[in-house]
């Protein structure tokens, strides 16, 4: 039986049931050794005594399995065969390590507008994105249609365009980052051909995305407003990070505000509603202070900020 047939009969039936051939627990890859892949197993030698086998059978099982898969992915072409075309050279220097860590932030819930924001930092600043961050990008890209190709196109450099196009799933997106046009920063949202008012976005929070920014400062208190009494309900959370990415940085303090009226003792009326306003709230004070961090990451300064540390939890308050 060959080692793969071993390792995969192995882990089916589990290590307890089932101990691997002892010349393949004398190879154990962690140290150096390892069977080829070619021979079959039960012509090795064995152990000479029970304290020369490995002490974690199952990490031996995986890291065995591990090593045939690289082996199989590396094997020998056939003769003949074309040599596999290889990416082009990468000249776009990455990101700084922390804006690569704020990257990973943004990534977690990601918010197409904060991707946005951070994909232009990267642009304007004139490095990229680092391959960890390719798929992830990738696979939210495609889908959400609010991540911008353009700053995508030109952050991923060529050979992120490049590795993008090798997976058939992401053939659309890779089609649309070749059209994209490089170094182009969005001018943000498009104005509407009819104006927004207050009251369009206090009968219609989400109205508020449609505004040009900068905001009016009385369109941002009927959005926080929106938010703080529960006005989209299930939607909440997702609106509050989304208005959070779009706030105006100096009518942050605005937000200061909504944080003590809404999360005030005599307001919370229920345990469910507090909890739901206090999760949408620090939704949006998430995205406020994102978005601080990337400033920092690429600037190396903060926008000046209030306080947005959210009000203690009242004793007869949600858990």
């Amino acid at each position: 039986m060959t080692v793969w047939a071993e390792v995969v009969t192995v882990a089916l039936l589990g290590t307890n049931r089932r101990t691997l051939p002892v010349e393949l627990l004398r190879a154990d890859p962690r140290t150096g050794g390892g069977a080829e892949a070619g021979p079959r197993v039960g012509s090795g030698p064995t152990p000479a005594s029970e304290s020369e086998l490995p002490h974690d059978p199952a990490g031996l099982v995986l890291d065995l399995a591990a090593r045939e898969r690289v082996r199989f992915r590396t094997r020998a072409r056939p003769a003949g065969e074309a040599t596999p075309e290889l990416g082009p050279r990468q000249e776009l220097p990455f990101a700084s390590a922390p804006a690569r860590v704020v990257l990973d932030g943004l990534l977690d819930q990601p918010v197409p507008e904060l991707v946005n924001q951070w994909l232009g930092f990267a642009v304007r600043h004139g490095v990229g994105v680092g391959p960890e961050h390719w798929t992830a990008l990738a696979g939210l890209a495609t889908r959400q249609p609010g991540v911008d190709r353009d700053l995508l196109a030109s952050a991923y450099g060529v050979s992120g365009v490049w590795f993008v196009g090798q997976n058939p799933a992401w053939s659309r997106l890779a089609r649309s980052l070749v059209a994209a046009s490089p170094g182009v920063l969005s001018a943000g949202a498009e104005p509407c051909r009819t104006p927004v008012t207050d009251d369009d976005v206090a009968e219609n929070p989400e109205r508020v995305f449609d505004v040009v920014s900068p905001w009016p400062p009385t369109v941002t208190a009927v959005a926080l407003t929106a938010l703080g009494r529960g006005q989209l309900g299930g939607r909440s959370e997702r609106y509050g990070r989304r208005l959070g990415a779009l706030l105006p940085l100096d009518q942050a303090a605005m937000l200061r505000g909504a944080l003590d009226y809404f999360l005030a003792p005599a307001r919370l009326t229920s345990p469910w509603s507090a909890r739901a306003t206090r999760q949408a709230l620090a939704a949006c004070v998430g995205s406020v202070t994102a978005r601080a961090a990337l400033a920092e990451a690429f600037e190396g300064v903060a926008p000046e900020l209030p306080s947005l540390d959210l009000p203690p939890v009242h004793p007869s308050g949600p858990p």
